[in-house]
């Protein structure tokens, strides 16, 4: 995801990124919060599929932590010069396995800028979705991912031991593992379908 100017909230910026995507029958792919970014697009320009790698399909799905911090508000108080200052947070939410994982979070986060990353908290904390995504859904996430619980979501396709970051750095790694697992679901989707039939 790149910033925005005009966006304050996921819907705002959805509007924005939709506008761009000029062909039809999509295949939507959003990991982490551009997984919420997914969802939001996909109300707009209802694609084909929607495929969320460690995200939620709405606030339905958010952790207790999530909900209790976007019920005190706390998040527009954040100013970008303060975001540097909450890295310690990082180690709540992200349940980092070793110094390599957290390494390589916070390279991503210097890259993002502490504007973006302001947004990004206060996009997150405000957004209130409690949709599906329009077409297909298939959502990816680890099981021992601290941030978003597979119990909350309805028929994700498990990765056994990950976490959110080891999910997502063995899916961006393995182009082969992901078109192996949506190959699957999308079959087993297809037979579903002509059970029905």
């Amino acid at each position: 995801m790149v910033a925005s100017k005009n966006a304050d909230t996921f819907e705002e910026y959805a509007v924005e990124v939709a506008e761009r995507i000029t062909t039809q029958n999509n295949i939507i792919i959003g990991s982490s919060m551009g997984g919420m970014m997914a969802v939001e697009v996909s109300k707009i320009i209802q694609p084909k599929s929607t495929i969320l790698i460690s995200a939620p399909v709405g606030i339905h799905e958010f952790p207790r932590i999530l909900k209790f911090t976007k019920w005190t508000r706390v998040h527009h108080a954040v100013s970008p010069r303060m975001v540097k200052n909450l890295n310690f947070l990082a180690n709540t939410f992200m349940g980092f396995k070793d110094q390599n994982q957290k390494k390589l979070f916070f390279e991503m986060m210097d890259k993002l800028g502490p504007e973006f990353i302001r947004f990004s908290i206060k996009a997150l904390l405000d957004w209130k979705n409690k949709e599906r995504p329009s077409g297909d859904l298939l959502q990816i996430v680890g099981t021992k991912d601290v941030l978003f619980d597979h119990k909350k979501m309805k028929e994700p396709v498990l990765l056994d031991g990950e976490d959110i970051l080891v999910a997502l750095i063995a899916l961006k790694k393995s182009r082969k593992l992901s078109i192996h697992i949506l190959r699957q679901n999308l079959l087993a989707k297809c037979n579903e379908y002509t059970d029905f039939a």
